[in-house]
């Protein structure tokens, strides 16, 4: 069956995800995980954990989570074991929410199973990435010496493996490998090998006619009981009943803690949403500007070091750039990188565009390309302003391009917060999309929320060219003109 669990606080100890798919959210906001070693804030964002899987809930409130059964995967995508879910790929984070909390306040058995395709048909479109065999999770960790113990794993790991032999191997002591499982994954290297070598066996089990016997013998363990003792320890039942159940189990969703605060709390934002909010606007009232203000000319670069080629240019062009901001535009802020001698470049850099009245502006599409930009970037910047306070007198303005179609509102806010950890002033614009006239209502409704100023608002023409239904009804326009 499918399970969605309501915890209004939760943490977990390290386990590793079996015969399953696992999405975690919070409904406030507050989630912060390990996963395969990385750790995360998810804020609003679901974290999707993958069959084998690592994973570690540090600390969550108001966490909603979903248990997807492997079979209902592999009914929809018969290899779905050749790949996995990249939920950093994933920008569909509130439908995917809304789709959620749906299946929980209607309780009717047709509309959850509709939703529920709907919610796979999404990420499978959405974050899943093929692979060329079974998927095996990368591990994320900060020892060299942990990496070349876990490609050794991985590499033989339908082989019995010791942590004496690894030992052996890198020249170091059993107990000096055993302290990384324990600090940079919370697993021991027994737990870790052998759960990982179950993991790998449950597709033998689903796809193959391989008997319980050889699949015991071709992961490496010592005979069909140990194989068998283990499978049971951690996934609850035997190999033999685990192959045979596995043809009749069903698609029922199952509600867990039904009576809690959560669910309570969702059904009266389900009721306020259904009853509608009236919004309404005194066209009369709005008053033409007073003056022409001269609008932002964006000169779009692929990536930073870009700049240096066009010098010559922005130095004859000086008279020019004091009269009108001008924006260095980045369409992808990811690519937006300082990449050797980062402090005195990026001194450089700042100096520069001060000189030539110059100014940045990035656009963000997902919460993951602003981790990038922070990462790459504006840590970068918030460390050298503190060695050189008198540096932020001169840094430039900084003009945000948020991405409505794929953020949310509450991402925009969430992420405003981020940014101002390093410029004190910023400005933000929404870049909607150009059907936003059909959902006015809800939009202007929604926007009402946020904390974040606005200062104005952005179409992509591209949008325009794109719709064949708007092309078709302005070309019958012109025709009947």
């Amino acid at each position: 069956s499918v399970h969605i669990e309501l915890f209004e606080q939760f943490q977990s100890d390290s386990y590793r995800c079996f015969n399953a798919v696992e999405l975690y959210f919070s409904l406030d906001g507050k989630l912060k995980i390990q996963h395969n070693g990385l750790n995360k804030e998810q804020y609003y964002q679901v974290a999707i954990i993958n069959h084998s899987d690592l994973v570690k809930i540090h600390h969550a409130k108001a966490l909603i989570k979903v248990t997807l059964p492997l079979h209902l995967l592999m009914d929809v995508q018969s290899n779905f074991m050749n790949g996995f879910f990249d939920d950093t790929k994933l920008y569909a984070h509130e439908q995917l929410r809304e789709h959620i909390q749906s299946m929980l306040i209607y309780d009717n058995p047709e509309h959850q199973s509709k939703t529920l395709h709907t919610l796979i048909q999404l990420m499978l479109k959405e974050c899943y990435i093929p692979c060329d065999t079974v998927y095996l999770p990368y591990m994320h960790v900060e020892s060299d010496m942990l990496i070349n113990v876990l490609n050794i794993i991985h590499e033989k790991i339908e082989q019995k493996i010791t942590l004496q032999d690894l030992a052996q191997r890198f020249f170091v002591s059993s107990s000096y490998i055993s302290i990384l499982f324990n600090e940079q994954l919370g697993f021991n290297f027994k737990s870790y090998t052998i759960t990982l070598k179950l993991s790998l066996s449950l597709p033998h089990l689903l796809w193959n006619n391989d008997s319980i016997y050889d699949i015991a013998q071709n992961f490496g363990f010592s005979n069909y009981s140990n194989y068998s003792k283990q499978f049971k320890n951690y996934i609850g039942v035997s190999p033999y009943t685990y192959k045979k159940t596995q043809a009749n189990v069903n698609s029922k969703i199952v509600i867990h803690q039904k009576n809690s605060d959560i669910f309570q709390r969702l059904y009266q934002q389900f009721v306020a949403h259904t009853q509608g909010t009236k919004v309404q606007l005194d066209l009369d009232a709005i008053l033409q500007p007073s003056r022409f203000k001269l609008p932002k000319i964006r000169v779009a670069l692929n990536r930073l070091e870009d700049l240096w080629h066009y010098q010559q240019f922005f130095d004859s062009m000086q008279d020019v750039l004091a009269k009108q901001p001008h924006y260095l535009y980045f369409e992808e802020a990811s690519h937006v990188t300082l990449t050797h001698n980062k402090g005195q470049q990026l001194e450089h850099l700042i100096q520069f565009m001060n000189a030539h009245h110059l100014h940045f502006s990035f656009k963000i599409a997902s919460l993951y390309e602003f981790d990038l930009l922070e990462v790459q970037f504006l840590n970068g910047v918030k460390k050298l302003l503190h060695y050189i306070p008198t540096l932020t007198h001169a840094l430039p303005k900084v003009n945000v391009l948020f991405d409505m179609r794929f953020l949310t509102f509450k991402d925009i806010d969430y992420l405003s917060e981020r940014l101002a950890r390093v410029f004190h002033t910023y400005e933000v614009e929404l870049l909607v999309s150009h059907d936003v006239i059909h959902h006015r209502n809800a939009f202007l409704k929604e926007a009402q929320k946020l904390n974040t100023t606005i200062s104005g608002y952005t179409f992509d023409l591209n949008d325009f060219i794109n719709d064949e239904l708007y092309v078709s009804t302005s070309f019958q326009h012109m025709t009947h003109e």
